[in-house]
């Protein structure tokens, strides 16, 4: 009947470790020569890859994979991530999702926060964003990339703004051009200036272009304030009143 007891109860330990631990106790001196894949060997809680009384296997924590042997644990490459424990190989890990970041040994994975950054997928960092550009994608803390800015727009930030009236740009502007004397931009989203036309005139920022007064034109296309306006008359007439549009004719002499 003893004999039957001492086979059963060493039955008992093959079995029980086994499902435990995996491999390598050994009940005569009570330490782990080898411990299973999902399981790296430690003493008094640190590692300790040598086979001694009183060592342990311990599950894989979050963020490392573990090969199992004497071997310790691992952490997860750059741009993979592990909630849960018991990893066995790096494959175990997961691939970090564009918009997101995660450095070796993470357990979960960081968004990369703000518009003036972006990653895509598999990424260990996130990237800021290129001047004239704004970041796409995603949300506006997981961004997953960028696109240079549109004519008419200026990009700062990360973020695009369409030109205001007065203003335009070109492509991948981080800022917009104010309008030049004697020039304007209607509207917003503008990618050029427009030179005021004769009889008008248009100041520096101009959203539009103004018409001289009644009874004056300007001198020349491109004029930027009124004063540029002057008097248009008929050979042989004259305006008495400043700015007037009434014409009288000349007297002799």
């Amino acid at each position: 009947m003893s004999r039957f007891l001492r086979i059963f109860a060493v039955f008992f330990s093959i079995v029980f470790v086994g499902n435990a631990f995996g491999a390598g106790y050994t009940c005569s001196t009570k330490r782990y020569t080898s411990c299973a894949a999902g399981y790296y060997m430690t003493y008094n809680g640190s590692y300790n890859g040598t086979a001694q009384a009183g060592n342990a296997c311990t599950i894989c924590p979050k963020g490392k994979y573990c090969t199992g042997g004497t071997a310790n644990a691992q952490n997860c490459p750059g741009g993979t991530y592990r909630s849960s424990t018991g990893g066995t190989s790096s494959s175990s890990c997961s691939t970090c999702s564009a918009g997101y970041y995660c450095p070796a040994g993470a357990s979960s994975q960081t968004a990369c926060g703000g518009n003036t950054k972006y990653s895509s997928s598999g990424a260990s960092s996130c990237s800021t964003v290129s001047t004239g550009y704004y970041t796409t994608g995603g949300t506006s803390t997981t961004r997953t990339g960028q696109t240079k800015c549109e004519a008419g727009n200026y990009c700062s930030s990360g973020v695009k703004t369409a030109c205001s009236c007065g203003y335009y740009s070109a492509a991948g502007a981080s800022s917009c051009t104010k309008t030049s004397a004697g020039y304007y931009a209607t509207g917003t989203g503008n990618t050029s200036q427009t030179k005021a036309t004769a009889g008008y005139y248009a100041a520096a920022g101009a959203c539009s272009q103004t018409a001289c007064p009644s009874g004056y034109g300007s001198s020349a296309a491109g004029s930027d304030a009124e004063s540029d306006c002057y008097l248009t008359t008929t050979a042989g007439k004259y305006i008495a009143t400043a700015k007037s549009s009434t014409q009288s004719t000349c007297t002799k002499g």
